[in-house]
């Protein structure tokens, strides 16, 4: 399961073409990629009015949503004692490195070096 991070839906959002490019390269192919529950939940934060958020509901309809579990739960809290002090890990994005490991996935991130210091975790900087 490909999942796409926070940051390129984003970047999507505000019609940043390398974005655009790399979710209508998956579009195309009809794969169809995945986001972690976390990321729905700051897209719906980030709206300024209801129409931005009607909008944002919409548009996350064509991503497989993947929820918290116990074990992405459990993961999540191994990630933080591991990597929070050490390397900032923040909790966003522990939990959606957990729900990609725990879904044995790959994450596309702009921002690859908040994740790439997580032992297992297959990620890329799609651009």
């Amino acid at each position: 399961m490909k999942f796409v991070d926070t940051d390129i839906l984003i970047d999507f959002y505000r019609n940043y073409q390398p974005s655009i490019d790399f979710l209508d390269y998956y579009y195309s192919m009809d794969e169809i990629l995945a986001i972690s529950s976390i990321t729905q939940m700051e897209l719906y934060i980030g709206c300024r009015n209801k129409r931005e958020l009607t909008e944002t509901v919409k548009f996350l309809k064509q991503y497989e949503v993947v929820h918290f579990s116990r074990s992405i739960s459990e993961k999540t809290v191994k990630l933080i004692r591991e990597y929070n002090l050490s390397h900032g890990l923040l909790m966003a994005d522990a939990i959606i490195a957990a729900t990609v490991l725990v879904s044995e996935g790959q994450l596309f991130s702009k921002n690859a070096s908040d994740f790439v210091f997580i032992k297992n975790l297959n990620v890329d900087r799609p651009y």
